[in-house]
C-alpha cells in the first residue's frame, strides 16, 4: 500500500509543473503592482488547490489526500499573506464543501500550511537563503509534521490506519514536492530578476550612452559604425543617419588611419584589451579635430567580441592651449636664459621649480640641488635664515619679495646679490607662484664701498680744509681786530696815561691835604683810586694783547713763585684762598707776564663770586707736575658761566659785564701759548669755573734757579 500511496501522490504532484507557467506570466504581467500580482498568485495557488483535490488519494468516504499542503504553503512562503489568505479561502471553502470524516484536520492543514508559508516569508526578507534546496525541504518536512499531527483529530478508529499507511509517503513525497515547487518559483523569480536587472541596465547604458558628454560610437565586426550619441554627432558636425554606416577609418585624419588601423588589429586579435591614443579625425567641413580616444571590445555571453565601444573626449581646444602653452614656455626659457640675472619660478607653496642656467652659475648648485626648498643651501650662512623668514612672511602674505643677501657658492666664494619676485596669480586672483629674479651685484657692492671710501675721504679732507679755513679766517679776522686795537691802543695809551697820570698826582695830593684836614671821605677817596687802577689796568691789558715779543723765561720755582704771587693779591670780602701746591719744581716762565695772567683769573673768579649767592665763597689754587708739564688750577664757586657763553670766552675784545673791554681771558691764553703751554676753561651753572694753565718744563736740571722765589 505504501508504494501505490507513494505513487498516487507523486501523480497529484504533476500538477506543481503546470502552475509554474501561469505563476511565471503572473510575475511578468505584474511586476509593477505587487498586491495586484498577490491577488493573482492567491488565485492561481488557491484553484490549482482545488484542481488537485478533485484528483485526490481517497483512503476512505471524506478522508482525501493530495498536494493543497504543498501548494498552499510554498505559495505563502513566495507571494505572501495576501496570497496566502486568497488560496486559503479557496481552498478551505472547497474542502468544506467536499465534507467528510476529514473535513476538520483538511481545513486545519490548510490554515497552518499558509501560516507557516508567511512566517517563513517575514523570514525570507532578512534569510534570503531560505527558498534554496535543503531549507525548502526542511520547510517541507515542517509542514508536513504539522499534516501528521493534524490526523490525529481524525476519529480514533482512523488514526491509527492511516498513519500507518499514509505517514512515510507523505514525509517522503510532500517534502520533495515542497522542494520542487519552491524551486520552480525561485526560478522564475530569479529570471525576472535577471530580465529586470538586463532591462535597466539597458536603460542606464542607453541613458548614460544618449546623455554622456563625451562622443561615444558602437563599431560592429564589419567595422561600421552601428550607434553614436548626439555628443558624436556634435563632434563631427554631422546628422546621426549620416554617421551610422561610416567606417570609423573615413573619420580619421589621413596622416593617422594607418596608426588607428594597427591599433584596431591588435584589440580585434586580443593582443590589447584596450587602445587609448590621442589621434585627429576630420568634421563635416574637414576641419581637423584632436580627440583622447578609448576603445575596447564588448564581448557576448559566449565571451566573443560582440561589438567594439570607442570614447572620443575632444582635445582640440586643449591641444592647441598646450601647444600655445609650450610655445609660450620655449618663450620663456629663450628669454629667462638671454636674461644676464638669474631668474627663478615657484610654485604657489613658494617651492622652486625652474632656474635658468644664470641663476646655477651664480649660486655654483647644480642639478636638482635647488629645487624645491633647496635653495636655501645657496645663501650664506650669515644670511640665510633671515632670508628664509623673509620669504616664507611673502608666501603667507601673497606680496611681492625684496631682499639684498650674501650667496656662497661651494668654492667658497662670496657673491653679493639683488633678489626680487612678483606673485603669479590665476583667473580668479588666487596666488598660483611667484617669479622672481637674483641679480649678481658683486662689483656694484665693490664700487659702493670704493666710492664710500673716497666720500669718506673727500668727508674728511672737506672737513680738515673747512677747519683750515675757518682757522685761517679767524685768525684773519684776529690778525684786523689786532692790528685796529694796536693802533688803537697806541692812541689810547698815548692820550690816557699822560692825563691819568696827572689825575694820580692830583688825586694823592687831595687825598693827604682831605685826611690832614680830617674830613671823612675814606670811601669815595677809595672809589677814586679803585676807578684809577681799573683804567690803568685797562690800559695794561691793550697794551699786553698788542705786544707780540716773546716771552722774558727765566727758570723759576713753580710753587714759591705761585705763592708769592697770591700773597701780593687781596680777595674781597667773604672769599677765602685755599692753596694745595704740589709743583715745586723749575718751571721757565715770564713772571711778570704769567702773574699778570694770574691776576687776570683771580679777578674775574673774585668778581664771579661776588655775583653769585651764599655770604662765603672759596677760590681753590691747585698745582701739580706730571708728564712734563706743570698744570695750576683756579676753581671757583661761582655761578658758572653757560654752554652758549664758554665757548667764546677766550675769543678777543668778548664781555659778557657791564665793565672791561673783554680781554683778560685772552690775555691769559695768549700768555700760556706764547709759553708753549695752553689754558683751558670747564664750568657749568651752578657748579662754578675751573681755569687750568699748563706750563711745560723739563726733568732735566731741577737745581736751584737764581734769584728765584724759594
Amino acid at each position: 500500500m505504501n508504494g501505490a500511496t507513494a505513487l498516487q501522490l507523486l501523480h497529484n504532484l504533476t500538477l506543481l509543473l503546470v502552475l509554474t507557467i501561469p505563476h511565471r506570466a503572473i510575475l511578468r504581467a505584474t511586476v509593477r503592482r505587487p498586491m495586484y500580482g498577490a491577488v493573482l498568485k492567491g488565485l492561481l495557488f488557491g484553484a490549482v488547490s482545488i484542481v488537485g483535490m478533485s484528483m485526490p488519494l481517497v483512503f476512505s468516504e471524506g478522508l482525501i489526500f493530495d498536494s493543497r499542503s504543498v501548494i498552499t504553503s510554498v505559495g505563502s512562503l513566495f507571494g505572501g499573506p495576501v496570497t496566502g489568505l486568497i488560496a486559503f479561502l479557496l481552498a478551505g471553502g472547497f474542502r468544506l464543501l467536499e465534507g467528510g470524516v476529514g473535513t476538520l484536520p483538511g481545513v486545519g492543514l490548510l490554515g497552518t500550511s499558509v501560516a507557516l508559508g508567511v512566517a517563513f516569508h517575514g523570514l525570507r526578507r532578512r534569510f534570503p537563503g531560505i527558498v534554496g534546496g535543503w531549507p525548502l525541504w526542511g520547510f517541507g518536512v515542517l509542514v508536513h509534521l504539522v499534516m501528521l499531527l493534524w490526523l490525529t483529530a481524525l476519529p480514533s478508529p482512523y488514526v491509527s490506519p492511516v498513519l500507518s499507511q499514509i505517514a512515510l509517503p507523505v514525509m517522503i513525497v510532500f517534502p520533495l514536492g515542497c522542494v520542487v515547487l519552491g524551486s520552480l518559483l525561485a526560478a522564475d523569480e530569479r529570471e525576472l530578476e535577471r530580465d529586470r536587472l538586463l532591462k535597466d541596465s539597458e536603460q542606464r547604458f542607453r541613458g548614460v550612452f544618449e546623455s554622456g558628454p563625451l562622443a561615444m560610437v558602437m563599431v560592429d565586426l564589419n567595422l561600421r559604425i552601428s550607434m553614436v550619441n548626439d555628443a558624436a554627432c556634435n563632434l563631427f558636425n554631422m546628422p546621426r543617419e549620416q554617421l551610422i554606416g561610416k567606417s570609423p577609418m573615413e573619420l580619421s585624419h589621413p596622416d593617422d588611419r594607418e596608426v588607428s588601423a594597427d591599433e584596431i588589429r591588435s584589440l580585434q586579435t586580443q593582443e590589447k584589451p584596450l587602445i587609448q591614443l590621442v589621434k585627429r579625425y576630420l568634421n563635416h567641413e574637414g576641419e581637423t579635430l584632436w580627440a583622447r580616444t578609448t576603445v575596447f571590445p564588448v564581448a557576448d555571453a559566449s565571451g566573443a567580441t560582440a561589438y567594439t565601444f570607442a570614447i572620443l573626449e575632444n582635445m582640440t581646444e586643449r591641444r592647441v592651449a598646450e601647444q600655445a602653452l609650450r610655445a609660450s614656455e620655449a618663450r620663456f626659457r629663450t628669454l629667462t636664459q638671454s636674461l644676464p640675472s638669474g631668474v627663478f619660478v615657484t610654485d604657489a607653496a613658494g617651492s622652486n621649480i625652474y632656474w635658468n642656467d644664470k641663476l646655477y652659475a651664480v649660486t655654483g648648485l647644480s642639478g636638482e640641488d635647488p629645487m624645491g626648498a633647496g635653495w636655501a643651501q645657496g645663501i650664506h650662512p650669515d644670511d640665510r635664515e633671515r632670508v628664509k623668514d623673509e620669504w616664507r612672511a611673502t608666501v603667507e602674505d601673497g606680496e611681492p619679495f625684496h631682499t639684498e643677501m650674501r650667496l656662497q657658492r661651494p668654492d667658497g666664494h662670496t657673491v653679493h646679490t639683488v633678489a626680487q619676485a612678483v606673485p603669479i596669480t590665476g583667473e580668479h586672483g588666487e596666488v598660483t607662484g611667484y617669479v622672481g629674479s637674483v641679480t649678481d651685484v658683486t662689483h656694484l657692492k665693490r664700487v659702493e664701498e670704493e666710492l664710500a671710501r673716497h666720500r669718506d675721504d673727500l668727508d674728511k679732507l672737506v672737513r680738515e680744509r673747512t677747519a683750515a679755513l675757518e682757522t685761517a679766517h679767524k685768525q684773519l679776522l684776529d690778525r684786523e681786530r689786532l692790528a685796529t686795537l694796536g693802533r688803537l691802543t697806541a692812541t689810547v695809551s698815548h692820550e690816557l696815561r699822560n692825563p691819568l697820570g696827572t689825575i694820580r698826582t692830583s688825586f694823592f695830593s687831595i687825598a693827604e691835604s682831605v685826611r690832614a684836614a680830617g674830613l671823612k671821605l675814606d670811601d669815595q677817596l677809595d672809589r677814586i683810586e679803585r676807578n684809577i687802577v681799573r683804567c690803568d689796568r685797562i690800559i695794561e691789558e691793550l697794551l699786553d694783547h698788542t705786544r707780540t715779543r716773546p716771552p722774558d723765561r727765566q727758570p723759576t720755582r713753580a710753587d714759591a713763585w705761585l705763592n708769592q704771587v697770591l700773597d701780593e693779591l687781596k680777595p674781597p670780602p667773604g672769599v677765602h684762598i685755599e692753596r694745595r701746591l704740589a709743583a715745586d719744581v723749575l718751571v721757565p716762565i715770564d713772571r711778570e707776564r704769567m702773574r699778570r695772567a694770574v691776576v687776570n683769573v683771580f679777578t674775574n673768579a673774585c668778581q664771579a663770586m661776588s655775583e653769585a649767592e651764599g655770604a662765603q665763597h672759596r677760590l681753590l689754587v691747585e698745582s701739580v707736575a706730571a708728564d712734563e708739564s706743570v698744570f695750576i688750577r683756579f676753581t671757583d664757586s661761582g655761578g658758572g658761566i653757560p654752554a652758549d657763553r664758554l665757548e667764546k670766552a677766550f675769543e678777543p675784545l668778548y664781555s659778557s659785564k657791564g665793565f672791561g673791554v673783554g680781554l683778560g681771558l685772552t690775555v691769559v691764553r695768549q700768555t700760556l701759548e706764547a709759553h708753549g703751554g695752553a689754558a683751558t676753561l670747564h664750568s657749568a651753572v651752578g657748579a662754578g669755573t675751573t681755569v687750568t694753565f699748563q706750563l711745560p718744563y723739563s726733568t732735566t736740571g731741577q737745581g736751584p734757579a737764581q734769584g728765584a722765589p724759594r
